[in-house]
């Protein structure tokens, strides 16, 4: 069994996850020029001081380890990343919210071997994201039994609140009470959002991840002109997802 990872096009082996997470097994995997990567550099949003320390307050409140500091300042170096998400979900989200991540630290890793810079893994924490249904339901897995569905109560939410402003310290007394999650977490996040980001930064603790959170203002900004880029070209980029590519085969009987 194998995945391919956000980024470039990485096969790795998922028996040897630890090992690549270690670093152990890194000179398995291709070239850098197999996948066309380009001379790495850093966004220009790393460059924003505003904005960099926004991070820096937000990181140090989630309790991010040393590692998770150390790479951010690195960012605002010209550090470059390779970037994964997803929405906070109950328990932790979905399984493969962690193979997401674990992909990200693998791919940079890797990466920065071989093109000798420095890159980072960053997680984009979709806190903005408004589906509660989604997020709001885990299934929890349980010896000789059907896994259990567990569901967070609806007061918690209000039609078309983003998920990561939800109250903190209530979903994690649902996950605590119904085993979801192993111990209470040690921070001072804010909300949700971080709540479950200040998690997963404790769970890579030695792999460095960062996370952006889209909420901030000065993030959400620089996202306009991308934006009104996309709303002007939707009709090619429409036409470009639809059309076929030579990597991809279609399955047989399809």
């Amino acid at each position: 069994m194998s995945e391919r990872i956000a980024g470039n096009w990485i096969e790795a082996p998922l028996g040897h996850l630890p090992e690549y997470l270690s670093g152990g097994a890194l000179g398995e995997l291709p070239t850098a020029g197999s996948f066309g990567l380009g001379e790495p550099r850093s966004g220009a949003a790393w460059s924003d001081p505003l904005w960099m320390e926004c991070l820096r307050r937000r990181h140090a409140r989630m309790g991010a380890p040393e590692r998770s500091m150390a790479n951010l300042e690195a960012l605002g170096r010209g550090a470059a990343c390779v970037v994964t998400g997803q929405q906070p979900g109950l328990g932790g989200g979905p399984l493969y919210t962690w193979w997401k991540v674990a992909g990200a630290v693998i791919a940079a890793r890797w990466a920065s071997e071989r093109l000798r810079h420095p890159v980072v893994p960053v997680f984009w924490c979709g806190a903005d994201d408004s589906d509660f249904d989604e997020a709001r339901r885990a299934y929890h897995a349980r010896p000789g039994q059907a896994p259990a569905r567990m569901e967070l109560p609806g007061d918690l939410w209000r039609a078309g609140q983003m998920v990561g402003t939800l109250d903190a310290a209530r979903v994690e007394r649902f996950e605590l009470e119904r085993e979801l999650v192993g111990d209470a977490l040690a921070s001072e996040a804010a909300d949700w959002g971080e709540s479950f980001a200040a998690r997963l930064l404790r769970d890579f603790a030695e792999s460095g991840v960062v996370v952006v959170d889209p909420r901030d203002e000065r993030l959400v900004g620089r996202g306009q002109d991308l934006f009104e880029e996309a709303r002007r070209d939707w009709p090619a980029l429409r036409a470009a997802v639809a059309a076929p590519h030579p990597r991809v085969r279609p399955r047989r009987g399809a």
